[in-house]
């Protein structure tokens, strides 16, 4: 809906520009280049003034609705192992498969930017990538809060995290 009433937006203000375009082209047949140079400017601002909006729509839609991802976990070609620890159960990984698996875990840890987290309780889960270069990258949660970066923050989809990583790495047997 967004979308559409954006570009909605933007082809008003072209045929605007395209209108003043065929009324100032006499003007343009004589010579005079600085109507033609106007017209491209102002073309160019709308184009502009649309991208700006546009990015602000969608920024506010992705930090208020989705939730705020995690900046700072590796990608999966720059981890060699993975250690996942649930509750008292540890589980390494070094095949590439499960590290790209845990890698992309860490995507359903957003968090809401605005709200504090709760009050500070254990975490359930505790996901450690360690890099080729041996430097290491961790997170952990609950059931509503993550800590990241020495912070904790409340989870956007709470019990999502802890209830895929038990279901990918921990089976019920374990």
């Amino acid at each position: 809906m967004q979308g559409r009433f954006l570009f909605s937006v933007l082809v008003f203000r072209l045929e605007r520009e395209y209108n003043n375009i065929r009324i100032n082209h006499s003007v343009r047949r004589q010579g005079n280049g600085k109507p033609c140079k106007k017209i491209i400017r102002g073309v160019l601002l709308t184009l502009l003034q649309t991208a700006i909006v546009a990015g602000l729509v969608l920024g506010i839609r992705i930090l208020w609705m989705d939730g705020m991802i995690l900046t700072g976990i590796p990608s999966a070609d720059e981890v060699a192992k993975v250690t996942v620890s649930y509750l008292d159960q540890v589980q390494e990984l070094t095949d590439p498969d499960e590290i790209a698996r845990a890698v992309q875990l860490a995507g359903f840890l957003k968090y809401d930017l605005l709200a504090e987290a709760g009050e500070s309780g254990t975490p359930l889960v505790t996901i450690c990538y360690i890099r080729a270069d041996g430097r290491q990258v961790s997170a952990a949660a609950d059931l509503e809060t993550v800590w990241w970066k020495g912070q904790a923050r409340r989870l956007k989809e709470p019990e999502i995290f802890v209830s895929l990583t038990e279901g990918l790495f921990f089976s019920a047997g374990d």
